[in-house]
């Protein structure tokens, strides 16, 4: 991924992202990641509804601009369910799973995996972790943040979940790690 000027005369944006196949997998963290850059790079405009629009523009298309908001360029870039690692491969996996791919594949009710898509890429951003094994070794206030601005109840809740299904201890048991 990668900013460039984009590539057709008449584009709403200064610049544009630009999406590799190296890229791939895309993972909510990846996703997360576009959304930050085109913003930080003024990859964006507003359309009438002044909704936010991202320009983006696919190795593999390099002279074609997509418009997307927010929603769609999560959606378009979400994978779907049987191109994700199955949940067996990730456990084998142990503290080397990805969060990105933990994130696509362990879902449970009471929306708990909803609130950590949405918070878990700025704690992963912030305390600078990538796997499960990482992010154990952080202390469960380290990962709620200043005034729990990073993370809620909720995402703690599913990442014990998580830990449990890995065979490992709730995060609470390192609080005074």
């Amino acid at each position: 991924m990668f900013v460039d000027h984009p590539p057709v005369p008449n584009c709403p944006a200064r610049q544009v992202i630009v999406i590799e196949e190296k890229d791939k997998p895309y993972t909510i963290l990846f996703v997360d990641q576009v959304v930050e850059k085109a913003r930080m790079f003024d990859a964006t405009s507003r359309d009438a509804d002044n909704d936010e629009i991202f320009w983006i523009v696919y190795g593999n298309e390099p002279r074609r601009v997509w418009d997307m908001t927010e929603s769609a360029l999560r959606s378009s870039l979400r994978r779907p369910k049987s191109e994700r690692l199955p949940k067996e491969q990730l456990l084998a996996m142990g503290d080397d799973a990805p969060l990105g791919e933990i994130l696509e594949s362990f879902e449970y009710g009471s929306n708990l995996d909803n609130f950590a898509r949405r918070e878990m890429p700025r704690v992963c951003r912030e305390l600078e972790v990538n796997t499960l094994g990482q992010l154990r070794q952080h202390k469960r206030a380290e990962i709620r943040g200043p005034q729990c601005c990073r993370a809620g109840q909720r995402t703690l809740s599913y990442l014990d979940a998580v830990l449990r299904e890995f065979g490992k201890p709730d995060l609470r048991y390192y609080e005074n790690a």
